[in-house]
């Protein structure tokens, strides 16, 4: 900041885009524009000559995207054209740090998030009973994967697949270092003859986030939140215990958003 005619005032940095890297320092100007035609790349400085609370407000003018790193290169996130983020430095012990980041030029965040489903207007998932929580033994048809209701910075939400079937659940990729609220919504879980579901969870390979005992033909939320340390790709998807016979999630015919699935910036 600086004192001009009896004011405090930001410093801005007017960045003409050419494909090139703009390195910031603990010394640089709070405020940074990008105009241009050009993408181009923002490295943040090395956390550890910062301290926590340091801001960079980076504001994208120009006509593509610009990409910010960490201090070592690696990706933390994009700005679109006409966009901007804030990046606050939150812990300052390692040379990338770890910084929030929020849209705006505020203090809050406005969270990223994505609305979708899996679409089993073609597709039965069935489940059978081997005492423990397990993948759909089978489904009746490929379906059509994860459509798509909105999308606020997020790139493309996909299938996990297990060969050619798709199975229950949704990948992305987080578009920012940082914990995710997400939901999901079965709408039928069918359990015709002697199909009888005991419980269902939200497992990424590694951790239950959601672990709900069912009632047949009634409709379950599993919620939880996943922390995202890194911007690699993360799966979560749904599995299910039976305990007698074959269960299955089925739309029975009558809609398409039989698992319905919400993800937001904690």
């Amino acid at each position: 900041m600086a004192f001009k005619f009896g004011t405090l005032v930001q410093r801005v940095l007017r960045v003409t885009t050419a494909a090139g890297t703009t390195v910031l320092t603990n010394i640089s100007e709070r405020v940074v524009e990008f105009i241009g035609v050009s993408t181009q790349t923002a490295q943040l400085p090395d956390a550890t000559t910062a301290v926590n609370g340091r801001e960079y407000y980076l504001a994208n003018r120009s006509t593509m995207t610009v990409t910010v790193t960490f201090n070592d290169t690696t990706t933390l996130t994009t700005i679109s054209p006409n966009s901007e983020k804030l990046f606050i430095l939150v812990d300052a012990g390692t040379s990338n740090g770890v910084w929030d980041v929020s849209t705006g030029s505020g203090g809050t965040s406005t969270s990223f998030s994505w609305t979708g489903y899996n679409d089993l207007s073609v597709n039965n998932w069935f489940f059978t009973n081997s005492g423990a929580f397990a993948d759909p033994s089978s489904q009746s048809s490929n379906g059509n994967a994860v459509i798509t209701v909105d999308n606020n910075g997020f790139g493309s939400v996909t299938s996990p697949m297990s060969g050619p079937s798709v199975l229950p659940g949704i990948i992305f990729t987080p578009p920012a270092i940082a914990r995710f609220k997400f939901s999901a919504v079965i709408q039928i879980v069918n359990t015709p003859g002697a199909g009888d579901f005991t419980a269902v969870r939200i497992w990424d390979g590694t951790t239950s986030f959601s672990n709900v005992s069912v009632t047949n033909n009634a409709p379950v939320t599993l919620t939880g939140i996943v922390n995202c340390s890194s911007l690699a790709s993360k799966t979560i998807k749904i599995q299910a215990q039976v305990n007698t016979g074959t269960g299955v999630i089925s739309n029975t015919g009558d809609g398409q958003a039989m698992i319905s699935w919400e993800i937001s910036k904690v």
